[in-house]
């Protein structure tokens, strides 16, 4: 892993453990990490589902804010909370772009990891394009059965999208959260589960969404340990030998 790459591991995982410790993130909630926004053309470091979707950038002390102003102006669009995370010495960079977006948060980290809150963000509503962008045609599909509107199953996105801006926009809010929390829930509980092992920073890969097989989650040692059970007799009448070593066979009744 590169230094970067570590800083920015480091600064995510002071983030997660920060949301943790507070209680932001309760058992209805879900982390999602490397959300795409905006056609594709902007990539959230960070998004807390919960009762609102709220996004996070960070920046850590290696990286550059050439990309920041159009990043603030995109996650403030497409989120109900934006926070930017930023290392010490971006501080008043920082301040001086979001003075211009109403509404974003800011946060600061310092060199030993602590995050102090700079600002705090405000919740404002999201536009039904914005809303819409974030939810899948698959999820588009289901979204407008379960509130009464007939489609085609073979209807292309943009037929969709217009069925959809019939509805009221906070009916599209809670139809992107819904979606964004059922499409990442899965992988958010193997971060969960991979945390308590080894801490948020080692379990920052757990976190990213994979497709085909799914990543193993790391166990104990002890779980390994084989000391622990008894040795198998090689006299026993049901020994067999698998692929993994000397088993009993199952008996049949």
């Amino acid at each position: 892993m590169s230094s970067d790459k570590s800083a920015e591991a480091l600064l995510k995982a002071a983030v997660i453990d920060r949301l943790i410790n507070s209680g932001v993130l309760d058992e209805s909630s879900v982390l999602v990490s490397e959300l795409t926004v905006d056609n594709w053309t902007h990539r959230t470091d960070l998004v807390l589902a919960n009762g609102r979707l709220c996004g996070f950038e960070l920046k850590s002390e290696r990286d550059s804010l050439s990309r920041l102003p159009a990043q603030i102006k995109s996650f403030s669009r497409h989120f109900e909370k934006f926070v930017l995370v930023v290392a010490k010495k971006f501080e008043k960079r920082a301040l001086e772009l979001i003075k211009e977006s109403s509404g974003v948060g800011l946060w600061i980290a310092s060199n030993n990891g602590e995050i102090t809150e700079k600002i705090r963000p405000r919740a404002k509503s999201i536009s039904p394009e914005a809303s819409i962008s974030l939810i899948t045609a698959t999820e588009l599909r289901r979204f407008l059965t379960a509130n009464g509107i007939k489609h085609q199953k073979a209807s292309h996105r943009s037929d969709l999208v217009n069925l959809a801006k019939k509805l009221p926009p906070n009916v599209l809010a809670d139809g992107a959260r819904t979606a964004i929390k059922t499409r990442f829930k899965e992988v958010h509980q193997r971060f969960l589960l991979q945390r308590e092992l080894t801490g948020s920073y080692e379990a920052i890969p757990a976190l990213r969404r994979t497709t085909g097989s799914r990543p193993p989650i790391a166990l104990p040692y002890e779980a390994h340990d084989l000391t622990k059970y008894p040795t198998i007799p090689t006299e026993h009448p049901d020994l067999i030998y698998a692929p993994s070593g000397p088993v009993i066979a199952r008996s049949r009744r």
